[in-house]
């Protein structure tokens, strides 16, 4: 089984006030007793070479947060399966994101992530033990590898958006096949936020929020799938 962090002094806000990864929303994640907060029952799909946006908060200052995901699934939280290492995170009751990216060759199922923070120390030498001051907190939950979302008619269309990332309230979008663009915009979690048709290449993004999103652009019943970043 997993090792159980030794326990680790939270009540002064070290560690996760919240978590939010994809579907897993956990906005109460509080300081759990000993430091550590079993949560594996909250899971969330995550693709392939996806670009997901984890947001949380802490309570204190100078954490030092990292996390893995035990992608081969031998209840050992290895070096080469940290997705953050170290990330010093200053802001505290304010959220912060951090964006992850999954391996385009995470092998697919669940797996499970660990999350970790230790007070003005590094958290990624040692997933059980807390940092040397004692302060800090570790939290587990599951996620489930699927894949990416196919994206085979990229040279069809020969697709491009920019500037992407994107900071401005229009991207350009062009491609070599001509007509009208029907575009579909959705967030890390799949949810529709943009619908609509072009007949230029100007793509109004003005209402989206920071974060990452997949572009599908329809021409001429041919479909390319895109990232796009909003900073």
């Amino acid at each position: 089984g997993y090792c159980l962090p030794v326990p680790a002094d939270c009540s002064y806000g070290d560690g996760f006030l919240s978590f939010d990864l994809a579907d897993i929303s956990n906005p109460n994640s509080g300081c759990s007793p000993d430091g550590y907060g079993n949560f594996t029952e909250q899971a969330t799909d995550l693709e392939q070479g996806g670009i997901y946006q984890l947001t949380m908060v802490t309570g204190y200052d100078e954490q030092y947060v990292s996390m893995w995901i035990d992608f081969n699934d031998d209840a050992v939280f290895s070096s080469n399966e940290l997705l953050i290492t170290d990330e010093i995170v200053n802001t505290v009751g304010a959220p912060v994101e951090i964006p992850i990216t999954i391996p385009a060759d995470a092998p697919l199922g669940e797996h499970r992530l660990r999350i970790k923070s230790d007070w003005a120390d590094s958290s990624s030498t040692n997933p059980c033990q807390p940092a040397t001051s004692g302060y800090g907190e570790t939290e587990d939950y599951t996620v489930n590898i699927v894949e990416a979302l196919s994206t085979s008619d990229f040279n069809v269309l020969n697709l491009r958006i920019f500037p992407n990332p994107a900071d401005t309230d229009f991207v350009t979008i062009t491609s070599s096949v001509n007509g009208d663009k029907s575009i579909e915009v959705l967030d890390m979690n799949g949810r529709k936020v943009i619908s609509t048709i072009i007949t230029d290449d100007k793509l109004n993004i003005s209402s989206l929020e920071t974060g990452f999103y997949m572009t599908q652009v329809t021409i001429d019943e041919k479909t390319s799938t895109s990232k796009l970043i909003i900073e």
